[in-house]
C-alpha cells in the first residue's frame, strides 16, 4: 500500500509541479523578495494597533500593509532592474562598436604574423617554431563581435516583443507578493504537511533550505550587488566608460573562484596606466584592490562566517548550469537546487543514524 501510494504521491506532485511551472519566474521572484523584506514586514505589522477584518482572520492593517509591501516590492526592485537590463545591453552594444572600431584601426596590432607584435613575439620566443600567421584574429574577432552584437539586439527584440507577458509577470508577483505577505506562514505548513515524512524532519529540512538560501542571498548575491556597485562608482570617478558593463562583469566575476573581481579591476588597472598615467593607473589598482575585494572579503567573512558550508565552486558550477537549463531564473535555482540536494544528503544521514541507533534503544 505505501509503494502504491508513493507512486501515486509521485504522479500527482509531478502534475502539479507541472501545473505550476508556466508561472515559475514570478513565484520565484516573489518567494525571493518576500524572504528578503519578510523580517521587516513583521516589525512593521508589530506596531499596528487590532483593527477590523474585512476577511478572514487578517486585519485591516495587516491587509493594506502587504498590499503596501506587495507594491513596493515591485516597485523598488523589479523597475530599477529592467531599466539597468535595458542600460546594460545597450552600453554592451556600444563597447563592442568600440572593439570593431579599434581593431579595424589598429589591424598590425591583432595580426599574428611572424612581423606583428603578438606574432613576432610568439615566433621569436618558441625560436621559430610556433608560427600562427594562418590564423586570422581579426577575422574571428569580427565574427565573435558581430554575432555577440546579434544576439544583444535579438534578447533586446524578445523583451520588447514579450513586453506584455512582463506586464502579466509582474501582475502575477504583485498577486504572489500579497498572498505571501498574508499567509505565507500557513502556506509553508501547508507545504510541510504536504510531504510524506515526519513532520518534525520535514520542517528540519525546510528549515535548512531556508537558512541556507538566505545566507546564499545575503553572503554572495549581496556581496556581489556590492562589488558591482562599488566598481561602478570607482570606474565613473576615474572617468571611465561604460560603468554599468564594469560594474555588471565585476558583479559576476565575483563568483569565480580565487581569482574573483581581480578579472576586472586588473586589466583595467593597466588599462588606465598604459593610456593615462602610471600614477593613476597605481591608484586605480590600490583603490580597486582595496574597496572591491577586501572590504569584500571582511563583508563575506562577516555575513555567511563558517554557517554556508558549501564551496564556493559549486556555486560558481551551479549558477552556471542554472542558467543553462532555466535562463535568468537559473541564477536563483541553480544554488537553490544544488542546496536542496545537499540538504537532502544531510536528511539522509540524520535517517541513517536514526536508524542504527534504534536497535540500542
Amino acid at each position: 500500500k505505501k509503494q502504491i501510494f508513493l507512486i501515486f504521491y509521485i504522479a500527482l506532485f509531478i502534475l502539479v509541479a507541472r501545473m505550476f511551472y508556466p508561472y515559475l519566474t514570478p513565484l520565484l521572484w516573489s518567494g525571493l523578495i518576500y524572504s528578503m523584506t519578510k523580517s521587516l514586514f513583521e516589525r512593521c505589522v508589530a506596531h499596528i494597533k487590532p483593527g477590523r477584518k474585512p476577511s478572514g482572520n487578517h486585519s485591516f492593517g495587516r491587509s493594506l500593509l502587504a498590499g503596501i509591501f506587495a507594491i513596493l516590492g515591485i516597485v523598488l526592485i523589479a523597475f530599477p532592474i529592467g531599466y539597468l537590463i535595458v542600460a546594460l545591453l545597450r552600453q554592451l552594444l556600444d563597447v563592442i562598436g568600440s572593439i570593431s572600431r579599434e581593431v579595424e584601426a589598429n589591424p598590425d596590432t591583432f595580426s599574428l604574423k611572424p612581423d606583428s607584435p603578438i606574432g613576432g613575439f610568439i615566433y621569436r620566443l618558441s625560436q621559430g617554431t610556433i608560427d600562427l600567421g594562418r590564423i586570422d584574429l581579426i577575422k574571428e574577432i569580427k565574427a565573435f563581435l558581430s554575432s555577440s552584437s546579434e544576439s544583444i539586439i535579438s534578447y533586446s527584440g524578445t523583451v520588447i516583443k514579450n513586453f506584455a507577458n512582463m506586464v502579466i509577470n509582474l501582475a502575477f508577483m504583485l498577486f504572489s507578493l500579497f498572498f505571501l505577505y498574508l499567509d505565507g506562514k500557513q502556506l509553508m505548513e501547508l507545504v510541510v504537511s504536504a510531504i510524506p515524512l515526519k513532520k518534525s524532519v520535514t520542517t528540519m529540512f525546510i528549515t535548512k533550505i531556508r537558512e541556507s538560501s538566505h545566507q546564499l542571498i545575503s553572503g554572495y548575491f549581496l556581496v556581489a550587488l556590492y562589488q558591482g556597485t562599488a566598481m561602478f562608482l570607482i570606474s565613473l570617478a576615474f572617468g571611465l566608460d561604460h560603468n554599468l558593463v564594469i560594474g555588471a562583469l565585476t558583479a559576476v566575476t565575483s563568483f569565480v573562484p580565487m581569482i574573483g573581481s581581480g578579472l576586472v579591476w586588473l586589466p583595467l588597472s593597466i588599462y588606465v596606466a598604459v593610456n593615462d598615467s602610471l600614477v593613476k593607473g597605481i591608484v586605480f589598482l590600490v583603490v580597486s584592490a582595496f574597496f572591491v575585494s577586501v572590504v569584500d572579503n571582511f563583508l563575506r567573512s562577516k555575513i555567511i562566517g563558517d554557517k554556508l558550508s558549501i564551496h564556493p565552486l559549486l556555486i560558481f558550477f551551479a549558477i552556471l548550469g542554472g542558467i543553462k537549463l532555466f535562463g535568468f531564473n537559473g541564477l536563483i535555482l541553480g544554488p537553490l537546487i544544488l542546496i536542496v540536494f545537499l540538504s537532502a544528503i544531510s536528511l539522509y544521514d540524520a535517517f541513517d543514524e536514526e536508524s542504527e541507533a534504534e536497535p540500542e534503544s
